[in-house]
């Protein structure tokens, strides 16, 4: 394939799926921190007539980026469904404030007491985990049709300059 038409092309797809990702990382309430973890690689040759770019998020940095794509816990859309057992790392207990709960919540082996503030302090908690809030797929849904919309302009070109080059698109 015209490497001038697939360098460029391959650029702009990639950046336009980005913006949108970002954009669903805007509106659908992800962590800032997915985006700030996420880096675009260069235009990398693997072969004469094929390229790629790579799009990765750093799961190190933000661990929680595949909770929000598919939901996590009871709300997963992979994998068991089920709650998840959270306890503290640096501290000695988790607290924190929860709205409708008061501190009459029972003791036991999960539940502390209220702190001096307020907060209800556990030595646990089983997390319920998040409904899923896609942020990828639907910005590679879109970006998909506007690789189609290019392939289809580059294919009628050709027709109509007479090339005879094979487009071999592939998705990894």
């Amino acid at each position: 394939m015209n490497n001038s038409f697939v360098r460029p092309s391959l650029v702009s797809i990639v950046g336009n799926f980005v913006r949108k990702m970002f954009e669903n990382i805007d509106t659908k309430r992800v962590p800032r921190v997915v985006k700030q973890a996420t880096t675009v690689g260069n235009v990398e040759r693997i072969s004469n007539d094929r390229q790629k770019i790579d799009v990765v998020i750093n799961l190190r940095q933000a661990p929680m980026a595949l909770a929000y794509e598919f939901g996590s816990g009871l709300h997963a859309e992979r994998d068991v469904n089920k709650t998840y057992t959270i306890k503290p790392r640096e501290r000695r207990a988790l607290a924190f404030f929860w709205p409708g709960r008061t501190s009459n919540y029972p003791r036991g082996r999960k539940y502390i007491g209220p702190a001096p503030d307020g907060r209800l302090m556990f030595n646990y908690v089983d997390h319920p985990g998040i409904r899923a809030r896609p942020y990828i797929r639907p910005a590679l849904e879109s970006t998909l049709e506007e690789l189609d919309e290019h392939i289809l302009r580059h294919l009628t070109a050709q027709i109509i300059l007479g090339e005879d080059e094979v487009i071999e698109v592939s998705m990894l």
